[in-house]
Order: C-alpha cells, then sequence, then structure tokens
C-alpha cells in the first residue's frame, strides 16, 4: 500500500507542477498573445479597406473621371443640396407668415349681419368698444384725470 501512496503523490506532484508551469507560462504569454490578436485583426480591417478602395479605384477607372472631377461633382451635388435647403425655409418661413395672417384674418372677422354693413366692426375693436362704454379703461386714468382737477 505504500507504494501506491507513493505512486499517487508523485503522480499528483507531476500534474500540479504541469499545471503551474501552464499558469505561469499563460500569464507571462498573455499580453503578446493580444498584440499578436490585436494585429491580425487590424491586418484583416485594413486588407477589406485596401479591397475597397481598389475596387473605387477601378470604377471610377471605368467611368474615366478623376478625383478632380469627382471632388467637383461632389462640391456641385452639395451646392445644389444647399440651395434647395434655403428653398425650403424660406417655404417655410413664408408658409409660417400666411398662417399667421390667416389667423389676423379670422380674428378680425366681422360680426354684424350683412344687412347691417355700415355698423361693421371686428371682433377686437367691438370688444374694446364695449369695454370702454363699460368703464373698464377709466380706472386707468382716474389718476391722471383727478391732478388735471
Amino acid at each position: 500500500m505504500e507504494w501506491i501512496e507513493k505512486l499517487l503523490i508523485a503522480i499528483a506532484a507531476v500534474v500540479t507542477a504541469v499545471g503551474g508551469f501552464t499558469t505561469i507560462r499563460f500569464l507571462f504569454t498573455r499580453k503578446e498573445e493580444k498584440r499578436k490578436a490585436e494585429a491580425e485583426a487590424y491586418d484583416v480591417a485594413l486588407e477589406a479597406l485596401r479591397r475597397q478602395y481598389d475596387w473605387l479605384h477601378k470604377q471610377n477607372e471605368e467611368m474615366g473621371l478623376t478625383i478632380r472631377e469627382l471632388n467637383d461633382k461632389v462640391d456641385a451635388l452639395y451646392a445644389e443640396v444647399h440651395a434647395l435647403e434655403r428653398k425650403n425655409l424660406d417655404l417655410v418661413r413664408q408658409n409660417a407668415e400666411l398662417e399667421l395672417q390667416l389667423k389676423e384674418a379670422q380674428h378680425n372677422a366681422c360680426i354684424r349681419p350683412d344687412d347691417d354693413c355700415l355698423r361693421r366692426l371686428p371682433p377686437r375693436t367691438y370688444c374694446r368698444l364695449k369695454k370702454l362704454a363699460q368703464g373698464d379703461y377709466d380706472k386707468d386714468y382716474e389718476d391722471k384725470t383727478d391732478e388735471d382737477k
């Protein structure tokens, strides 16, 4: 039995030593492996960009356009977009002004019937005259009239 215990202890020692060695190796090589993985990912991304650049360059050559011509074309398109944006803003402003005028016209609509056309009054004027007749505005001018007496 003694030799079995010694054998088990020896096997445990070998397993522990191999595990410890693997752990130590992992701790020391972890950063290096991370750098390798990042470099490989960078190379893959760079290669994809190179392929895309080559494809675009080939498309431009087939169309017979140079970089300067493409830039001029893009600038012209941007100028057209900005012109359309300015036109849209002008239309929005004009629409807002017209809506304001419509509200003003609706507020000043006549409240009298057609046969009473000589005495037509818009609601604002009618309300002001009504308030004036009720004396609502007199309280604002009482102090001034008392001082004048």
